[in-house]
């Protein structure tokens, strides 16, 4: 069975196979999300934060899919200025943020994380909010690529800016009534 007959929306994840098959494609922009969640060393019973979400950088040092570049969803997807943690970037903030990771209007995106998948689809899901359609979820993620002995990478990626042009969809968010 393929993924089109299988979900219901299949354009919103691709296959490893497909990946493997269209990684120098120069539309092609591929992201390791991976973030983690860890103790916070400085927790008090007054603080009460007892988590911290750091970036997966040095794991995504490790290994890669080739051509992947790295999107720091808490350091740079995450607006500092709110009490609440990795909450959205301001429009400008966020579309400056997407351009600078290489990202144009042409970009076909393709996400994954090595851990859990919400760092990927929560990337997924701030780009679509921007309007931005043509972003997928690898499926399976780093997961399913290694375990296929796809090809892996340890070389950096980093994507030239790029001009794009997204505008906030209003009807992404829910927002507490008053």
């Amino acid at each position: 069975m393929t993924a089109k007959e299988i979900y219901k929306f299949p354009e919103y994840l691709v296959e490893t196979e497909w990946l493997e098959h269209n990684l120098d494609s120069p539309e092609l922009k591929i992201f390791d999300c991976t973030a983690s969640v860890v103790k916070n060393p400085d927790a008090t019973q007054q603080q009460k934060v007892p988590f911290v979400y750091e970036s997966g950088l040095d794991n995504y040092k490790q290994a890669h899919i080739p051509h992947a570049g790295h999107i720091d969803v808490p350091g740079m997807l995450s607006d500092p200025s709110s009490n609440l943690p990795l909450m959205m970037l301001p429009e400008e903030q966020f579309v400056s943020t997407m351009k600078n990771y290489g990202i144009s209007n042409d970009s076909h995106v393709v996400l994954y994380s090595t851990s859990e998948p919400n760092w990927a689809t929560r990337v997924w899901w701030m780009l679509r909010s921007f309007g931005f359609n043509n972003v997928a979820i690898l499926n399976g993620g780093w997961k399913k690529w290694n375990l296929e002995e796809r090809p892996t990478s340890t070389q950096a990626c980093n994507y030239l800016p790029e001009k794009l042009s997204l505008k906030l969809r209003s009807k992404s968010f829910v927002d507490k009534m008053k």
